[in-house]
């Protein structure tokens, strides 16, 4: 009873307590009070990265770089954006190659529905250029291209690849054919090809000269290619339908029958150097031996001296067939079907044109200079 008349006695006078604080709030918890300030939004890991990018770039100074080779000349669109100098050239520029590999993989990651993969590792080629730009002249490239066919004709098992594709013996026989035509100046040319905005040959080696010269080959080795929305980068675009180590296609499948310390990474962002020279052909080798296995005796006979007397030809096929290697193989059965009379982009179709001139230029102007 006595508990019972103590409980009563507390209840009534909190209740007075409570009563006697009406809206003054003295007594009690305060509510939560709403925020004067604007809410904290996390970054995205695109904004992350951008700024990341952005920071680097502070790290290098701009250069003076002759362009008297190229003065007179007016530069807008890609030319501009590669070189850093746009409108009218004259003797010379001043120019950041760090800033405008950062303002590339910038514009890189601006695009709509661009890839995670590209988000998650563009942070790596601008460090990568900072790290080591290699400096080197357009003969020397060549040369270092040279090098990596080179070592990939030595350590290649043939026939192992021809087991692998499922070539028979004369298919065999034209791809290693195929193999052995390939120079360094091929690559390059074709490279050139994928990363150079018009057909002008002379202009593209001048423009290549410059860069190898002034910025270095990890320059041309980390540009973001800019028209797909995929990790695609350097002088050869690659993506990861050219080297894959996880789908194990293109050049990451003709990468199977190198020996295992010889062998490409099994993606695009972790080329360096020479590494993309020797991926560029591996995938060349790749689509060489889809040309040969679909192509019949009569074709091998026109594609043999083909060879021997159009060499350019087969640059051509190389650089369509990176593009787009179903139409290419398709557009080289229809030249060989002609004997191989007249050029090969007299048979090439829609988009792949473009290609044909602008490789034969390349070829062609790189020929004079190397």
């Amino acid at each position: 009873m006595i508990q019972k008349t103590l409980t009563v006695v507390l209840m009534t006078v909190l209740i007075s307590l409570v009563s006697a604080c009406g809206d003054k709030g003295d007594i009690g918890v305060k509510p939560p009070q709403p925020s004067t300030g604007s809410p904290v939004v996390p970054k995205t890991k695109k904004e992350e990265q951008k700024e990341k990018i952005k920071e680097e770039a502070k790290k290098a100074q701009s250069v003076t770089v002759d362009t008297r080779t190229i003065a007179t000349r007016k530069f807008g669109g890609l030319y501009a954006e590669i070189t850093g100098i746009s409108g009218t050239i004259g003797t010379e520029h001043v120019v950041n190659f760090v800033e405008r590999l950062s303002y590339l993989w910038h514009k890189k990651l601006d695009r709509k529905n661009v890839s995670e993969d590209a988000v998650r590792e563009a942070d790596k080629p601008i460090a990568r250029f900072l790290a080591e730009p290699k400096k080197m002249t357009l003969k020397e490239f060549v040369a270092e291209a040279d090098a990596q066919v080179s070592l990939v004709k030595k350590h290649l098992d043939t026939a192992q690849a021809c087991r692998g594709y499922m070539l028979s013996d004369a298919e065999c026989a034209m791809f290693r054919r195929l193999a052995q035509s390939v120079r360094g100046v091929y690559l390059v040319a074709y490279g050139m090809t994928e990363l150079m905005p018009t057909t002008e040959g002379d202009l593209n080696v001048k423009v290549m000269e410059i860069l190898l010269r002034n910025a270095g080959s990890n320059y041309l080795l980390t540009i973001p290619a800019m028209y797909d929305k995929m990790l695609s980068l350097g002088l050869y675009q690659f993506t990861s339908y050219a080297v894959n180590g996880v789908t194990k296609d293109g050049a990451s499948k003709m990468n199977l029958f190198l020996p295992v310390e010889v062998r490409i990474p099994g993606s695009v962002i972790e080329l360096q150097n020479g590494q993309h020279h020797r991926a560029a052909y591996l995938l060349a080798l790749h689509n060489f031996a889809l040309l040969a296995k679909q192509t019949n005796k009569k074709e091998f006979q026109a594609l043999g001296k083909a060879l021997k007397e159009k060499p350019g030809d087969i640059v051509t096929y190389m650089a369509v067939a990176h593009h787009a290697p179903r139409p290419a193989v398709a557009s080289m059965r229809r030249w060989l079907a002609y004997n191989a009379k007249g050029p090969l982009n007299d048979h090439l179709r829609g988009g792949l044109k473009p290609y044909g001139e602008k490789s034969d230029n390349n070829l062609r102007s790189l020929g004079q200079v190397v």
